[in-house]
Parts: C-alpha cells; sequence; structure tokens
C-alpha cells in the first residue's frame, strides 16, 4: 500500500523522520530560489600549514585570514540522512558539501558587523552544519570588505616591519665590513 505523502525514494524509515520533521524542513525548502551567502574563511597563504609542517623559520605564528563568501543559488532543498548520526538533514542543490542540521528555522541573518563576527567564528571553528545565512549580498561584500582592509594595513605594517628588519641587517653588514677593511688598511 502507497503513502500518499511519500517522496520518491525514501524508504519507510526515513520517510518516518522525515515527517518528524517536516514543520523544519518545510521552513528550508521556502528558501528555494533564494541566492544565500555563507561566510568562509580561509589562510591566505595557501602553504601555511605545509611551512608549519616543514618547521620554516620565518613565517607567521599564525595564519593571516582572508574572510570571503560562498554564493549559493538554491534550486535544490532535499532531505538526507547524516550516515554517523542517522539524523535527518538538509542538502542543498544535492551537494554534499551544502547539508546541514535541521533546526526550528533557518535563520537568515541581516548583515551587521556581530552577526559578521559570530559567522566568522563558527567558520573558523569550522561548525559547518550551523552557518549563518545571509541574503543581503551587498551590505555582507560591505563589512567583509572592511574587515578585510583592517587585514590587509596589518600586513603592511608586518611587511614594513620585516623590510625594516632586512635593511637593518644589510646596514649591519656593510659597517661591519667597511670596519674590517679600514682595520686591515690601518695594519699597513
Amino acid at each position: 500500500m502507497s503513502n500518499e505523502n511519500s517522496f520518491k525514494g525514501l524508504d519507510p524509515a526515513m520517510q518516518s523522520k522525515f515527517n518528524a520533521k517536516r514543520a523544519e524542513f518545510k521552513g528550508y525548502s521556502s528558501l528555494a530560489g533564494e541566492t544565500l551567502c555563507v561566510v568562509k574563511v580561509g589562510n591566505i597563504d595557501l602553504k601555511h600549514n605545509d611551512k608549519v609542517r616543514e618547521g620554516k623559520y620565518f613565517m607567521l605564528k599564525n595564519a593571516a585570514k582572508q574572510v570571503y563568501l560562498e554564493v549559493i543559488d538554491l534550486f535544490a532543498v532535499s532531505p538526507v540522512e547524516n550516515p554517523l548520526t542517522g539524523e535527518l538533514q538538509v542538502m542543498f542543490n544535492n551537494d554534499q558539501r551544502l547539508t546541514f542540521k535541521l533546526s526550528a528555522s533557518p535563520e537568515i541573518q541581516k548583515p551587521t558587523r556581530e552577526a559578521l563576527n559570530e559567522a566568522i567564528n563558527l567558520a573558523k571553528a569550522d561548525e559547518v552544519d550551523r552557518p549563518y545565512f545571509f541574503n543581503d549580498r551587498k551590505s555582507l561584500v560591505e563589512l567583509i570588505s572592511a574587515i578585510n582592509k583592517e587585514t590587509s594595513v596589518e600586513l603592511e605594517k608586518l611587511a614594513e616591519d620585516l623590510l625594516n628588519q632586512s635593511r637593518a641587517l644589510t646596514d649591519l653588514n656593510s659597517l661591519m665590513i667597511t670596519q674590517t677593511t679600514e682595520y686591515y688598511k690601518n695594519l699597513g
């Protein structure tokens, strides 16, 4: 006997889980057609972790971070089962990387500095099952650009400091060579 409410491809156990979470899932399915933005954080120096493993001496203790957006044009929302826990989750666009825990309702955040900082902290902690979704891309890009600009300014200050240290070493070498040349010249 067929269940009229069944989705194609859902086995009876999955159907039961879906029925129990129908209200939560409905909130996500209403997002189809939206463009969502998810904040991501990554190392600017893509080889930072390799340098750490290789024991490179001159490098930043903590990698400088870049903040960027992953833009999702949402065209499909599907219920999926977490293979480890058996929990029902939601997957966007049939893309395993876009699988998230179901919550009471998906929150579309207003792009404020506070919300962005929280999203950045979650992204740094790799809390992929609890992302912050934003849909005001323009405002979000303005906020992210300000944060990336702050990082850029700090890196420029660091680069200037390192160049000054390099010049100091060059000057020291020149001074030692000049003094040594003078010393041997005076010996006759």
